[in-house]
C-alpha cells in the first residue's frame, strides 16, 4: 500500500513467537522489500502480536489495517460449543477494540480462508499433499457469513465481500473457478 501510494506510512507486525504464523524468512523478505523500494523511513516493523497492539493503548490511528489469512488462527472455530462461544465473544471484543485503531475513514481489509464445500476441500487436500503439506482442517474455519456477522456484532456497519482465487491458482484459467471457492476477501469500513 505504501509502495503504490495508497498509504503514507505503514507498520508490519512480527509476532516474534515460535509458531505464531509469520516465519522469520517472511519477515526478513518484507523488510528487504521495504529497503529495495526505498521505503525504510515510511515502513516499520514492530515485534508484537495483534493482542499486544490492542493492549498497548496506542493513540496511533490507521487508515488501513490488513489481516491476511491470520484471523482463523486467532479465533479458531471449536467443536465444543462452550469454548467456541468464548472464542467468538473474544473475537467480537477484539474487533470492537480494533475500531479505535482505525481513523474516521479507516478501512479494515480481511483476506481469510473460509470453509470450503466438500468437493473443493478434497481438491485442496490433494493439491496440498502434492506439495508435501498436510490437509487444512476445514471444520475449524468460519464461513464468510459468520465473519460478516462477527464484524457487524462488533459495530462495523459497511461490509463488502467478494471471492478471489486462491493465491497459487490465480494464473491458472482451468482451475481458477475452483480457486475462487478457496479464499474470500471482504472489506469492512468502520463507523
Amino acid at each position: 500500500a505504501v509502495a503504490l501510494g495508497f498509504a503514507g506510512a505503514g507498520i508490519g507486525l512480527d509476532p516474534g513467537q515460535e509458531g505464531a504464523g509469520t516465519s522469520a524468512g517472511d519477515v526478513e523478505r518484507a523488510k528487504q522489500i521495504a529497503l529495495d523500494l526505498d521505503l525504510a523511513g515510511k515502513v516499520r516493523f514492530e515485534q508484537k502480536t495483534f493482542g499486544d497492539l490492542l493492549a498497548d493503548g496506542t493513540s496511533e490511528r490507521y487508515s488501513l489495517i490488513v489481516f491476511r489469512n491470520s484471523l482463523h488462527h486467532i479465533y479458531e472455530r471449536n467443536a465444543d460449543r462452550a469454548i467456541d462461544l468464548s472464542v467468538t465473544e473474544q473475537c467480537v471484543k477484539d474487533l470492537i477494540s480494533l475500531q479505535r485503531l482505525l481513523s474516521d475513514d479507516g478501512v479494515l481489509y480481511i483476506l481469510e480462508a473460509t470453509r470450503a464445500p466438500f468437493a473443493v476441500a478434497k481438491l485442496s487436500d490433494l493439491y496440498r499433499r502434492s506439495k508435501g503439506v498436510g490437509p487444512i482442517g476445514w471444520d475449524d474455519k468460519r464461513t464468510k457469513p459468520e465473519w460478516i456477522d462477527l464484524l457487524r456484532a462488533a459495530g462495523f456497519r459497511s461490509t463488502v465481500s467478494a471471492n478471489r482465487p486462491y493465491n497459487k491458482w490465480i494464473g491458472n484459467p482451468i482451475i481458477r473457478s475452483v480457486g475462487k471457492r478457496m479464499s474470500a476477501q471482504f472489506t469492512v469500513a468502520a463507523r
